[in-house]
């Protein structure tokens, strides 16, 4: 699928659960490997300068996820600037599925499950 297809899916998503994902107060369009949503991939596309015509394969999700990465301070993460906690909590404002190491929970207060080892495994991949 191109960007623009893949925001017209994400829209329709939305519409098709009235903005909520069935059983909770939240919405949800989140697609691909990294689970970006409407807002997020817009701002992506905007900062990476790429038109609605541009895939969204497997290439253009792993760049999109490193620069969501690098807004976490990935970088300063691996150069011993930020803590192993500051990074994850960082991390948990950008994904759901990525515990606040403070409360164990997700951002929107969900649980889940997401160790520090687990996310330290997961970018060594």
């Amino acid at each position: 699928m191109t960007l623009g297809e893949v925001k017209a899916y994400q829209r329709k998503q939305i519409n098709a659960t009235k903005g909520k994902i069935p059983g909770t107060k939240w919405g949800s369009g989140a697609v691909g490997k990294y689970q970006i949503v409407g807002s997020t991939l817009k701002s992506l596309q905007k900062r990476l300068k790429l038109p609605d015509s541009a895939v969204y394969d497997v290439e253009l999700q792993d760049k999109m996820g490193y620069e969501l990465l690098k807004d976490a301070g990935y970088e300063k993460y691996q150069a011993g600037e930020i803590s192993k906690h500051k990074f994850q909590k960082n991390l948990a404002k950008i994904w759901a599925s990525i515990a606040d190491p403070d409360t164990g929970k997700s951002a929107h207060n969900q649980p889940t499950g997401t160790t520090l080892e687990e996310l330290e495994a997961a970018l060594l991949d």
